[in-house]
């Protein structure tokens, strides 16, 4: 059995969610969205890329994680705003994380966790993950690299970092600014870095007295 066969169920569904994603932008009847692009316009390239998506198979991890993001990776990406994209995936995302009333992000890019536009790590093309590393020391840089946007698996790119390290804090600058990622996010990470990097240094304290 082909690998077109052994996914066909998966991608049917796929491609179901998206359309139910386009009609219901086309049914909210506004002219363009938060940045100014046309709607219309999208939708028709949205409605053209879903009549050729059958046709194609698509790598994604084994996990198929990558399944409801495919639509922000393939050619789309350079062809619609990221607030379209998330206006289609922001409820058929397999990321979302549903806590009560409450929704998180367990995207790698997410900067906060939190489910929404900004934060969310899923449409924001310039997004960027930091958090704790292996065992609670060091830090862990995610962030989307400008080429293999049509590869989910391999789209986003995670480096790790020791906070003690003077040169670690100017490479992590160095990296975001290589890939393009958004300046709105320095102070936020300066912050974060030297929040965890004293969780690190507290954790090795402990350690030793131990």
């Amino acid at each position: 059995m082909s690998d077109i066969e052994d996914y066909q169920e998966e991608f049917d569904v796929f491609y179901e969610s998206i359309q139910t994603g386009i009609t219901k932008v086309e049914n909210r009847k506004v002219d363009s969205d938060e940045t100014g692009y046309e709607i219309s316009d999208q939708l028709k390239r949205a409605k053209e890329f879903l009549r050729s998506y059958k046709t194609e198979l698509y790598e994604f991890s084994g996990s198929m994680r990558g399944e409801y993001e495919l639509i922000s990776y393939k050619q789309t990406m350079t062809t619609y705003s990221d607030q379209f994209i998330w206006n289609i995936l922001r409820n058929q995302s397999s990321f979302k994380v549903q806590k009560k009333q409450y929704k998180f992000s367990n995207h790698p890019c997410s900067f906060n966790q939190k489910y929404n536009f900004t934060n969310s790590g899923i449409a924001a093309q310039k997004s960027v993950g930091l958090k704790k590393g292996h065992k609670g020391k060091g830090v862990i840089l995610s962030f989307k690299k400008k080429e293999n946007f049509n590869k989910p698996n391999k789209f986003v790119s995670q480096k790790g970092f020791e906070t003690r390290n003077k040169e670690s804090k100017k490479k992590v600058f160095e990296i975001l600014k290589e890939n393009n990622v958004c300046p709105c996010y320095e102070k936020k990470i300066t912050r974060k870095y030297k929040k965890l990097g004293y969780e690190t240094k507290k954790k090795e304290t402990e350690e030793k007295k131990n």
